[in-house]
């Protein structure tokens, strides 16, 4: 369990089980020490049983050295080499539309991945913010289900509003919804960042990555590498995000 958790105390008093604890800003079982987020990688000191090992993960944001944390205990806890567990931590295959950094020459950088949560949209931003430099552009490409929660949806433009520069509302499942009534209540959170609403997706992932300069940031979230998208005609073929951002990445390097 996270000891980091607000709700930590509730959880464990909840359960009957032995509990393991793993995190950063409190003593854990498994604690993590002198973090570092990186552009490209994680490094921390991990503490157990008075031992320090480091860590360095191809695992990028802070989010994700929680979850190499519980991984970790997990693992160690039923019967794993700790050890053998830190040595695979160093490359951990990516999973495709989850945090996917999209490497293809390009000068500024790209990253797709599934959020559609408040919770996740935010911990995206945090890492997008971080790893853009000064004066360099956060841009974003994202919208809200159709016949979903809609009160998320103002909460996904305050978000934005609070983390990028640029913001493209696009079609993300909207089912029977119009995507722009939709996008319109996104707009309700947005006073600050420049913000356009393109109703076709593959369009907007290209607007975007034609906009972006060296050293922006473009974050692409929503669908990952989801095949599909529901309109208001049914279930229809999607290439996935990470497929349209390559192809759009190789179209604008031709042009220029």
């Amino acid at each position: 369990m996270n000891v980091d958790d607000p709700k930590f105390e509730e959880l464990k008093n909840a359960s009957r089980a032995r509990t393991v604890t793993y995190g950063v800003k409190r003593e854990a079982d498994y604690r993590g020490i002198n973090v570092e987020i990186n552009q490209d990688n994680i490094q921390f000191d991990l503490v157990y049983k008075g031992q320090i090992y480091h860590i360095k993960s191809n695992l990028v944001g802070e989010f994700n050295v929680y979850n190499l944390l519980a991984s970790l205990a997990a693992c160690h806890e039923t019967g794993s080499d700790l050890l053998k567990l830190i040595e695979l931590s160093k490359s951990i295959p990516q999973i495709a539309g989850r945090m996917e950094q999209i490497e293809e020459g390009q000068g500024y950088h790209v990253i797709v991945d599934f959020a559609h949560t408040p919770d996740g949209m935010e911990k995206m931003m945090e890492f997008g913010r971080s790893i853009t430099a000064n004066g360099r552009k956060l841009i974003s490409v994202f919208g809200s289900a159709g016949k979903r929660d809609k009160a998320k949806r103002k909460v996904f433009g305050q978000l934005a509003d609070q983390y990028c520069d640029v913001i493209y509302l696009t079609e993300d499942d909207p089912r029977d919804e119009d995507p722009k009534e939709i996008a319109d209540e996104i707009r309700k959170g947005i006073h600050e960042a420049s913000v356009s609403f393109i109703p076709e997706r593959y369009e907007a992932i290209r607007q975007a990555i034609e906009s972006a300069r060296d050293g922006d940031t473009v974050l692409i979230l929503g669908k990952g590498d989801e095949p599909y998208m529901y309109s208001a005609t049914g279930r229809t073929p999607w290439m996935g995000d990470n497929k349209a951002a390559i192809e759009c990445i190789h179209r604008t390097m031709k042009e220029h």
